[in-house]
This record gives structure tokens, C-alpha cells and sequence, in this order.
């Protein structure tokens, strides 16, 4: 279902056919959740690989299908998020669903994390990212690059026999992501740019990115926690806070996927109880659709640029 630019599509393709198996692309036509639905259930395929997304767009049809043929499941391609696995279960009620996780600059999958009917474990209701793959090594390092205790939050560091060598042609650029680690032999590590942190169990949890960071007034906000505040309790397809500059200072602007009006009050008097005043959003615009990239992700850079010009608070 990935276009053939989105590094997920190689894994998509190129494991089926080592496997001896058939490949089933999604084709152009229609609309590319239905379809990918369709293809699920009219080839009976056993495997698939899909971004979160693609399920959330899905949410209104997801009680008219059952797919008992699919044994292995793999989210991928941007952050799951756990309100939409129950639904997800009860369609692919054969399959083992994995949540993978991993960057271009690292041949992709990195780590996993298996989905439990017993409780999904998760940072602001995205799903925990899980334990290393086979050849990776995961480090949690702070500022001064010195790992931090189990519970404390710090950038993931990813090294490996699949790690790249670099960005093409841009030396200046591979120099500030792929790092020499003193401490661990010399041995090259990719500085991912991803917030995360460990449990006891060894099991890594996803907490957005670093430049996902604002600072408002001051404080520094992580935009996804408000976001899942709002998922968390009010049915909306999806939502994204977004910072803009506005008369001179920054303020958080809620975007909504909802074409209906709502109302707005409720959800803002809702999260100025459980947030401090810095925190909550100046306004609230809906879209009636988010724009998706070519992979199926929600582009968050085109809504911002949708929005962008003339927001007022709402």
C-alpha cells in the first residue's frame, strides 16, 4: 500500500517474494484505505503492513469486516496510537499485531513491540515501541551523550550492521546524525532526533520528537500530550496542535478532523482543567479532512500550511 518512494514499501515487497510468497499491491484507483481493506479480504492475504492512518481513516467501515485469514500484522511509518487497536483485534482476531518501529538511516525497523489483549503499554496513548531486533543496538542518552537510568526520558541513539554510512553527498549533515561514541568502542551511532525512555521490563517508549518541541512563554511543551488529551476523551478522528507565531508571541493552535461544527467551548474548558494555562490552545480550527503524504501519514506540514495564513482563535 506504500508508494514506492517510502522506504516501507522495500520491506513490503522484497520479504514476501524471499519467502516464496505473492505480493498484492494496492492500486491507484478509488479511494486507498477502501481498496487496501478490499484487497485484505479479497485475496485472503496472510501478511500485511500498514500505517496506523489507514485504520483511523477506516474507523466508520471497520465493523463490516473480518479478516481471520491474516496471521502477522505490522504497524509502521509514523506513531500508533492505542485507541485503535481494539477495533483493529477485532477484525484480524487471528493475527500476532506488531507495532515496528525505525528510521530510513537505519534500514527502517529497528525495534518492535507485540500487541496484548492483557493491556498495551504506551506514552500518551501511542504504543511503546518495544525491544532492539537482531544486530541493533538501542541507546537512551542525554545531552552530555551519557545514558540515562531506566524511567527517565532521553534521545534514542541506534547503532548497528544496518546502520547507513551516511546522507549522499552532504557530509556536513551525516556529521551531526551518525555520531562516534567513545564509550562504546567508537563505534558509530545514529542520533535520531526521538524522544524515549525504558521500563523495567526493557521495553522502550515512543514520546514524540524532539523538534515536536514548542517552548510557550517560556515552559517547553511536548504537542503530543496535548493531542492525546483530546483523543483521549472526545470522539475525533484525529487531531494535531500546531505552534504559530501570532502577534509577535506563539500560541498552540487544535486542529480537528471533523467536518461538524462542535462545540469548541467544551473541549477548551476541558483542557484548561488539565492543563496549565500555558498549555492550552489559543483556538481551534477543523478540518473536514487531513491531508495524508504520498505514504499514507498524516502531513502535518501541509496542515500547518493550510492554516498558516489568517488563523484566528476560534
Amino acid at each position: 500500500m506504500f508508494e514506492l518512494t517510502f522506504d516501507v514499501s522495500i520491506s513490503s515487497f522484497l520479504l514476501p517474494l524471499l519467502r516464496g510468497a505473492c505480493v498484492f499491491p494496492v492500486g491507484g484507483e478509488g479511494i486507498r484505505y477502501i481498496q487496501t481493506l478490499k484487497y485484505i479480504q479479497q485475496y485472503q492475504l496472510t501478511s500485511i503492513q500498514i500505517v496506523p492512518s489507514i485504520i483511523r481513516l477506516a474507523a466508520p467501515l471497520l465493523n463490516r469486516f473480518k479478516f481471520p485469514s491474516v496471521r502477522n500484522c505490522i504497524l509502521t511509518g509514523e506513531a500508533s496510537s492505542i485507541d485503535l487497536i481494539p477495533e483493529w483485534q477485532a477484525c484480524v482476531t487471528n493475527a500476532r499485531i506488531f507495532n515496528f518501529y525505525g528510521p530510513t538511516e537505519a534500514a527502517i525497523f529497528c525495534s518492535f513491540y507485540r500487541c496484548s489483549d492483557k493491556g498495551l503499554k504506551n506514552y500518551n496513548g501511542m504504543l511503546a515501541i518495544g525491544k532492539p531486533m537482531g544486530n541493533t543496538e538501542l541507546l537512551i542518552l542525554d545531552e552530555d551523550r551519557r545514558e540515562v537510568d531506566v524511567g527517565s526520558k532521553g534521545e534514542l541513539y541506534i547503532g548497528g550492521s544496518q546502520l547507513s554510512k551516511g546522507y549522499l553527498n552532504s557530509p556536513s549533515q551525516s556529521s551531526e546524525s551518525f555520531l562516534e561514541l567513545a564509550d562504546k568502542g567508537n563505534r558509530v551511532f545514529y542520533k535520531s532526533g526521538d524522544m524515549v525512555y525504558m521500563d523495567g521490563d526493557g521495553e522502550i517508549y515512543y514520546c514524540g520528537r524532539f523538534d515536536n518541541q514548542v517552548k510557550i512563554q517560556g515552559f517547553r511543551v511536548e504537542l503530543g500530550e496535548i493531542e492525546f488529551l483530546v483523543r483521549d476523551k472526545f470522539r475525533i478522528n484525529n487531531v494535531v496542535v500546531v505552534s504559530e507565531i501570532k502577534r509577535t508571541a506563539s500560541e498552540l493552535i487544535l486542529i480537528l478532523e471533523s467536518g461538524e461544527s462542535g462545540n469548541n467551548d467544551s473541549i477548551l474548558n476541558y483542557l484548561r482543567h488539565k492543563l496549565p494555562q500555558y498549555m492550552v490552545p489559543a483556538g481551534i480550527i477543523r478540518l473536514k479532512e487531513f491531508p495524508l503524504t504520498s505514504s499514507g501519514k498524516t502531513d502535518r506540514r501541509k496542515i500547518k500550511e493550510l492554516i498558516s495564513v489568517g488563523v484566528e482563535s476560534i
